[in-house]
């Protein structure tokens, strides 16, 4: 395909899958609401952004410390 297109073109295939989807999703998805919301779960956040700042600190960090 990037023999024939060129490479910058293979790209818009993303742009067309996002575009397929965004429809689908306005199409076939209802808006949905809680009528009772629970509270933010700060714990949770705190643990998962603690968790993403390790891995992306590991996997960045990784070539360098071997």
């Amino acid at each position: 395909m990037v023999a024939v297109v060129g490479w910058r073109r293979v790209f818009l295939v993303h742009v067309l899958i996002a575009a397929v989807t965004l429809v689908l999703i306005i199409v076939g998805v209802r808006e949905s609401h809680d009528p009772a919301p629970g509270k933010l779960d700060l714990p949770g956040m705190t643990t998962l952004g603690v968790a993403l700042l390790a891995l992306v600190f590991s996997i960045t960090q990784a070539p360098s410390v071997g």
